[in-house]
């Protein structure tokens, strides 16, 4: 279940028409959202991954400027 929402989540940018994303938008179709297509997933989740980059740079600038 772990494996298949980090999929549904990074995977609809890196791993878009291979067999993990098929099978997470399967998932995502049956148990989340019938209506779901592919390109609203994208839309949905790239505001979210923009967001997390973001964040991460962010941590990783101040945890590097905090180094001796």
């Amino acid at each position: 279940m772990a494996q298949i929402a980090g999929y549904a989540l990074g995977g609809c940018w890196t791993h878009i028409r291979c067999v993990q994303s098929v099978v997470a938008h399967a998932f995502l179709v049956k148990d989340v959202d019938s209506t779901l297509t592919p390109m609203r997933w994208i839309r949905a989740m790239t505001g979210i991954l923009r967001s997390l980059f973001v964040m991460l740079t962010v941590a990783f600038c101040l945890r590097a400027w905090m180094l001796p």
